[in-house]
């Protein structure tokens, strides 16, 4: 639907600033980034491990290891898994895209939460998704 997506999922990483931290920021959270460029070795440089994989359940099968974790996949066989953070940003996915593309000013979501769109977009994927599991 939209042509090559980047997929990212933290878990379990203290991505907020420390006065502003949530408790719902140490569980997974799983982005989508369309028609983006691959992020993953820019990634790699925020974290002291990096290892691919070839399928999402090898993948998430080493993220449950780690206290703390960021995946990205450019592609459903190319899943990196990078481990023990180096000081990692706040929305680092968010941020290592909007660079990427030239527009680093998009990282922040409280800036540019651009929510109307996100869940449009939602929901025209999860309803291709359920129809699709219902075939």
């Amino acid at each position: 639907m939209y042509g090559a997506c980047l997929v990212t999922e933290h878990g379990r990483m203290a991505v907020c600033a420390a006065d502003e931290h949530d408790h719902h920021c140490f569980h997974a959270h799983f982005l989508l980034f369309p028609g983006t460029q691959d992020v993953s070795s820019l990634a790699s440089s925020y974290f002291a491990q990096t290892i691919e994989f070839p399928t999402l359940s090898a993948a998430l099968n080493d993220a449950a290891l780690h206290p703390e974790y960021l995946l990205t996949s450019p592609d459903p066989s190319r899943l990196f898994i990078h481990s023990t953070p180096l000081n990692t940003p706040r929305q680092l996915a968010r941020f290592l895209v909007a660079w990427k593309n030239g527009n680093p000013h998009l990282a922040d979501w409280k800036v540019w939460p651009q929510r109307e769109r996100a869940v449009s977009i939602a929901n025209t994927l999860r309803a291709a998704f359920v129809s699709e599991n219902q075939c």
